[in-house]
């Protein structure tokens, strides 16, 4: 069986350089042409993920009239659910609200439920469909104020711009320390100019 050829130091170095700086480099000059304000603001009003109360409704009313306004974002990708049984909306993206019933048919699938609808007989309490449809919305409720805390997280990080020690971090951390390249970096600085 024929040995495949092992690449040399020097064009490890240069892959590394490749992908470590060039390519960066690159991408964030051609990749800024591409994002512009409308594209901003289109992502910032269709990208919701907001549980609302009738309490937060009272506090900030126009708040709440904005985000229940059919007419306020694309009616394609931001959607409305109302949790009838807790005075709650849901205004959150439609990718979003598919992961959440999808996820929520997996927490409650038939052997759940055949679990619960035993053990609430064992109890003596008989489960009805408005039961279950009080578990589904309680589920849906859960994940709602989980996105919720993890959409503010994220866009806590972006705009507070933490999300340049975050990847600061996880290069340094996860990836291939940058002590290894810089040597090789440092020699081919020098080897490319005589100021050194």
């Amino acid at each position: 069986m024929p040995r495949i050829p092992q690449p040399n130091q020097d064009t490890l170095t240069l892959v590394k350089i490749l992908i470590y700086f060039i390519l960066p480099i690159t991408l964030s000059m051609y990749l800024i042409t591409f994002l512009t304000p409308d594209l901003f603001t289109y992502i910032q009003t269709n990208f919701r993920v907001i549980l609302l109360s009738k309490q937060f409704c009272q506090v900030k009313p126009h708040q709440c009239e904005v985000l229940l306004d059919a007419q306020f974002g694309d009616p394609e990708l931001l959607f409305r659910q109302v949790f009838h049984h807790y005075d709650l909306i849901y205004v959150v993206n439609k990718y979003i609200w598919q992961w959440d019933t999808l996820t929520t048919k997996l927490i409650l699938s038939a052997p759940v439920k055949k679990l619960i609808m035993g053990m609430a007989h064992l109890r003596g309490v008989h489960v009805d469909d408005a039961y279950w449809e009080i578990m589904q919305e309680t589920v849906h409720i859960i994940l709602a104020i989980f996105n919720t805390s993890i959409f503010h997280i994220v866009m806590g990080m972006l705009v507070s711009r933490m999300w340049m020690f975050f990847i600061v971090g996880v290069v340094l951390t996860i990836l291939e320390p940058w002590e290894k390249l810089a040597g090789p970096i440092w020699n081919l600085l020098q080897s490319a100019n005589n100021v050194f």
